[in-house]
């Protein structure tokens, strides 16, 4: 007796990857989600960001998200060749941007996949300081950057900072209380920065302080 052969369909199997899901990134020195400026990285140019081991990690294009008060920085990637704790450079003028309110910090992979949100409370200062303005004088031989803030006093002092391709500060001068001040900008500064973004911020100081008090900061592109 000859027993025919006969076939089966084939079954067919797909091995999938690992889901890749990236942990929550980590502030050291805001471990509990609250930063403090000037207690905390008054002098550091960097806040640093941790972004923790996870599986499928290894060869993968991972960046952090930082959502700021005015803008989302995104940090340069990293394609760690294995799995291990990755160290991200927030910098400083973004920090300072933030002061008083909550940033939600993202590990992405690949540009497509987002972690979990870290947030950050950067704690309000003494004083509060809006950005400042600028003025084109076209009749001027100089351009302006100006400041005002509520509770700006007498005897207050300010000083505006140009952070360029050179960092460069005007001179310290004295404020007056409701009164709008006007610190004059070289030309020279804004043709050494054609064609690029300029951050500006100022710094302002009561009598007594050992610190100075951070504004806003305006972005401006020439």
């Amino acid at each position: 007796m000859r027993v025919q052969a006969t076939s089966s369909k084939p079954l067919l199997f797909r091995v999938m990857r690992p889901a890749i899901v990236p942990g929550i990134p980590l502030v050291p020195k805001a471990l509990a989600g609250r930063l403090n400026f000037h207690q905390s990285m008054y002098y550091d140019d960097y806040l640093d960001v941790q972004v923790p081991s996870f599986q499928g990690m290894s060869g993968q294009s991972i960046r952090v998200e930082w959502v700021g008060r005015a803008i989302t920085w995104t940090s340069d990637p990293q394609p760690p060749p294995t799995p291990q704790l990755l160290t991200f450079q927030v910098p400083r003028l973004e920090v300072i941007d933030s002061i008083g309110h909550t940033v939600t910090i993202r590990a992405v992979v690949n540009d497509t996949i987002r972690s979990q949100a870290f947030a950050l409370i950067i704690e309000p200062q003494v004083l509060v300081l809006p950005e400042p303005q600028f003025h084109a004088q076209p009749n001027e031989a100089t351009d302006a950057v100006s400041l005002l803030y509520s509770g700006q006093q007498d005897r207050h002092t300010g000083r505006v900072r140009w952070h360029g391709s050179i960092i460069r500060d005007t001179d310290e001068e004295d404020l007056q209380e409701g009164r709008r001040e006007y610190f004059q900008i070289n030309r020279s500064w804004i043709q050494e920065n054609l064609g690029r973004e300029v951050l500006i911020n100022y710094t302002a100081r009561r009598p007594g302080d050992s610190q100075s008090w951070f504004s806003q900061v305006l972005r401006m592109n020439f």
